[in-house]
């Protein structure tokens, strides 16, 4: 797979006990330099694409998250973009357009990392089934400081 793709799907079933999760994630980084802190809003947009499903006994979720992480100082900021759980028998398809944002402060001389995390996981009990695939999500994200230019970060999730 490319640096710019990435899938995240968990199918369980039919029959059987247990569990499964999966996960990926694709952003960008970039390094404030300067000293002090300045507050900035990271904001995203884009689209979502995928299915969460369960029958006779399985459960599925899925949880997409917009992440900035501060590499240099190991902190991890987030907030969730979507979110589903199905269980029993459900289905839920989503196929739409998202915006979602989160205000940190940069502090200079720091490395960052702006992701979109995709968590899917499932467990079957009996006879049950479960699936949760999501791919095909299309993001541009921008960092706009105070009283500086705005950065724009793009990158896609394009499933296989």
């Amino acid at each position: 797979m490319s640096l710019n793709k990435v899938e995240a799907a968990t199918l369980l079933g039919p029959g059987g006990y247990g569990s499964a999760s999966a996960w990926g994630w694709v952003g960008k980084s970039f390094y404030v330099s300067g000293i002090g802190t300045k507050p900035a809003n990271i904001i995203m947009r884009g689209h979502i694409y995928g299915l969460t499903s369960a029958v006779a006994g399985g459960n599925s979720n899925v949880e997409i998250n917009l992440v900035v992480y501060d590499a240099t100082a190991d902190a991890r900021y987030s907030t969730t973009i979507y979110q589903k759980s199905e269980g029993g028998i459900g289905w839920t398809g989503v196929d739409r357009d998202f915006s979602s944002g989160i205000s940190v402060n940069l502090q200079g001389g720091h490395t960052y990392i702006v992701y979109i995390e995709v968590i899917t996981s499932g467990a079957v009990y009996g006879a049950g089934e479960a699936g949760s695939d999501f791919g095909r999500l299309t993001v541009t994200i921008w960092v706009r400081g105070r009283g500086s230019t705005a950065l724009r970060l793009i990158f896609k999730f394009l499933s296989r």
